[in-house]
């Protein structure tokens, strides 16, 4: 539960493996609420994925992380935060179809083989798309 004492990010033990490879190793940090933190290091070093692990975007292998006081991934933990990572793929848990009729989604996408083709924008070409 949140409480105003609560930091903005606490992680404890955070691992995070792919196979063999040790993304993060037992990463442990309080970020106070309103604290500017960076993550420096190398390419390749984990910061990018200890992010995703801290805010639950993805699972880590052992530890626990908590974001403004919720369990990191929770809704609770989901709507007091917003992040835009380097990566720009699209929600693995949403299918094309709720991607296009999300709410929030103003433009519609066509792929073609030259790259990405504006269909139009508003809920009237959300509306022409194949059910």
């Amino acid at each position: 539960m949140s409480s105003p004492t609560s930091p903005a990010i606490q992680a404890c033990a955070v691992h995070k493996h792919f196979g063999s490879t040790h993304a993060v190793d037992g990463v442990s940090i309080a970020i106070p609420k309103g604290q500017i933190c960076a993550l420096l290091g190398q390419n390749g070093a984990g910061k990018t994925t200890f992010i995703e692990c801290a805010l639950g975007l993805t699972q880590p292998t052992h530890g626990s992380a908590e974001v403004m006081g919720h369990a990191a991934g929770s809704m609770d933990a989901r709507s007091t935060t917003g992040v835009m990572l380097q990566d720009s793929d699209l929600p693995d848990l949403l299918t094309a179809r709720e991607l296009c009729r999300h709410p929030l989604q103003d433009t519609v996408w066509r792929a073609e083989a030259s790259g990405p083709v504006c269909v139009g924008t508003g809920w009237q070409s959300r509306c022409a798309i194949p059910r």
